[in-house]
């Protein structure tokens, strides 16, 4: 998810890439949301785009409410581990560690988010649809931190990479982004 003209897009960060062959695109005019200590947002200027061959193997994560996340196994995730939101590698998650999923987001809705997924992600928008009607039920029921709640990883699976780069966005300060369906980068 960026801001770009004042504007909240949600877009597949892929999308970015203008063909340029550097590992590092510079970008101008793009922020993104960083994640602080306290679970609140902080807007933040992205300096550049970075891309890389992708590696044969991926990580798929999923959670309870339905959340999917696809990522290099060096890739951090945030967490919290019953006292604070902590970053974790990819590889180092686990069946029952909780993370943070995006319940709110400045004036946007939970249903206009998923809105703008769906017209980012096509036929994919699906999972959406499942993650909004189980924090639908289960709302009360999760515990809050600042911006989003806390859900459980249910799985996580070796995946073959079908991509030819994967992608990273060099944000300024706080290098923890939203990315994906209320999970982080």
């Amino acid at each position: 998810m960026i801001e770009q003209s004042g504007k909240l897009k949600l877009i597949p960060i892929g999308s970015i890439d203008n063909g340029n062959p550097d590992e590092t695109i510079p970008l101008k005019g793009i922020n993104a949301y960083t994640v602080l200590a306290d679970g609140k947002l902080k807007k933040e200027r992205v300096k550049a785009l970075f891309k890389r061959k992708s590696p044969k193997k991926l990580m798929e994560i999923k959670s309870e409410l339905g959340c999917e996340v696809i990522a290099t196994y060096d890739h951090e995730i945030l967490v919290f581990d019953g006292k604070k939101i902590v970053r974790k590698k990819a590889a180092k998650v686990k069946a029952g560690d909780r993370i943070l999923i995006l319940n709110k987001m400045r004036e946007k809705s939970l249903k206009s988010i998923i809105m703008d997924y769906k017209k980012a992600f096509g036929n994919k928008s699906s999972i959406f649809e499942k993650v909004e009607r189980n924090l639908r039920i289960k709302r009360k029921n999760l515990e809050k931190i600042g911006s989003f709640v806390l859900d459980k990883i249910k799985s996580m699976e070796e995946i073959v990479s079908h991509e030819e780069y994967v992608y990273d966005l060099i944000v300024e300060g706080n290098k923890t982004f939203i990315a994906g369906f209320g999970n982080l980068g």
